[in-house]
């Protein structure tokens, strides 16, 4: 469908292990997730790296949504030299063949592109809104669960959203409410993971996303059952798309362990690599069994989700001066104005509330 390699090499210099995990599916699904994240990846950039002009920043944004919007081979337009500049070389090539991926976009059939449009401009406008209001605070730092559960709602849930509609199209039906609920649920679980691996990079770097350490590992626990839910009921047809997310899924609990040993010693400790590999097998071999997959993560989750009870925190909130009021949470219909996928307002509120 796409020139795969193009695609893949991409994702091996920008996500090597989210790359391992989308090569394992089959086309035409591999393509469209390929595709789609890399988009992602284009969004995520532009929050990461620091922009001193925020005009600049403004129009990156608005540059990116009007070439997915626009079927007239639109391409970003960025003339900020400084964030060019503090662009990786991964990154800066890219944002360099970016015009080829959106061309790619754009032969997508309609429903196709729907909802991969869905996800990219609800993810732009959600993180823009984010550091808009973060720049009125003059400090990027998350204050409580909600503002929290808002935050990845726009960088990961809506991620599992779209991943389930484009398994709903390969079927050519809906996905259930409760499909779609699970699917956030998945997106949470792995970047609150993500958030608190990256606990001590992110804050030599000014950005404040652990409130509460402690708090958000208990969280992980209804995230993770309903997780592990939303991949019980993928189905054996789908036998590629089951291990993709169970991959991702019993790796990050696995990581678990070694994300609590460097946040206490304050030093970065890794999964072994071998450790993951077996794993990975482990995980495909008995991917045909729910009953089978079930008992591991019984296992995993007693010895890696139930012993938040013992994590000892260092106590940085209170030095910091930390509230816990929410200033975001209040408005919650600009809030919700970001997004512009299928789930209803009562399901987000809920999600809000984990």
């Amino acid at each position: 469908m796409f020139d795969i390699l193009f695609y893949q090499k991409h994702l091996n210099s920008v996500s090597r292990s989210f790359a391992f995990c989308i090569e394992r599916l089959d086309s035409p699904l591999r393509d469209w997730v390929s595709l789609m994240y890399l988009l992602c990846r284009i969004i995520d950039t532009a929050e990461d790296v620091p922009w001193k002009n925020t005009k600049s920043r403004s129009h990156f944004f608005s540059s990116f949504r009007e070439a997915i919007k626009s079927a007239n081979g639109k391409e970003l337009f960025i003339k900020d030299s400084e964030f060019l500049n503090n662009l990786n070389s991964q990154e800066h090539l890219l944002i360099s063949d970016s015009s080829k991926i959106f061309k790619d976009f754009h032969t997508l059939d309609p429903d196709l592109k729907n909802i991969i449009q869905d996800l990219t401009l609800s993810m732009s406008q959600g993180m823009e809104y984010f550091l808009e209001q973060m720049e009125k605070e003059k400090t990027f730092r998350i204050k409580n669960s909600t503002e929290l559960n808002q935050y990845c709602f726009f960088v990961a849930g809506i991620v599992g959203e779209a991943l389930t509609r484009l398994l709903g199209h390969l079927d050519n039906k809906e996905p259930t409410r409760e499909q779609l609920f699970q699917s956030y649920h998945f997106g949470l679980f792995l970047q609150k993971i993500n958030i608190l691996k990256d606990q001590l990079k992110d804050e030599s770097q000014g950005r404040y996303f652990v409130y509460d350490r402690k708090e958000i590992r208990e969280q992980l626990i209804d995230h993770a059952d309903q997780s592990f839910k939303y991949i019980q009921h993928i189905t054996w047809e789908h036998k590629d798309y089951k291990i993709f997310c169970s991959w991702s899924f019993f790796v990050a609990l696995a990581s678990l362990p070694y994300i609590d040993k460097s946040y206490q010693n304050q030093k970065v400790s890794k999964i072994p690599r071998l450790k993951t590999i077996n794993l990975i097998h482990k995980v495909e071999k008995m991917i045909t069994s729910n009953d089978d997959l079930g008992s591991v993560y019984e296992k995993y989750r007693r010895d890696y989700l139930l012993v938040n009870n013992k994590i000892t925190t260092i106590a940085i909130d209170s030095a910091l001066g930390v509230s816990k009021q929410n200033p975001l949470s209040v408005k919650a219909s600009t809030w919700l104005n970001q997004y512009q996928g299928v789930l209803n307002e009562n399901d987000i509120q809920g999600l809000l509330r984990c």
